[in-house]
């Protein structure tokens, strides 16, 4: 798998990040990377190892992440997670689930 990096100057957002307890933590498996999304109660995501950072809503079953450094991506719910084509978040283990129908903004 190839790897995605972030750019550099994301840092201090990924610092602000890491003094929040996530609300929702998700194992990610995408075409060019595995790794947890950790969820944050404002709106909030990143990439656990990676540490890419970026914004969600969640609305209607549908959860939108746009990232910092990449175009938006769109996966729909999909049982307890959410996928689209190859793409797809799962629960970790203990973790709860976003909220549903609420959407964070």
């Amino acid at each position: 798998m190839s790897a995605h990096w972030c750019s550099p100057g994301r840092m201090h957002g990924i610092e602000a990040l890491f003094h929040d307890e996530p609300v929702a933590v998700y194992d990610a498996v995408h075409p060019h990377w595995r790794d947890e999304l950790l969820f944050f109660a404002r709106g909030r995501f990143m990439r656990g190892a990676g540490g890419c950072t970026g914004r969600y809503v969640l609305q209607d079953g549908l959860l939108t992440l746009f990232w910092d450094d990449w175009a938006p991506e769109a996966l729909e719910k999909n049982g307890s997670g959410f996928s689209r084509g190859p793409f797809s978040l799962t629960p970790a283990a203990g973790s709860r689930q976003l909220p549903f129908p609420e959407s964070v903004s």
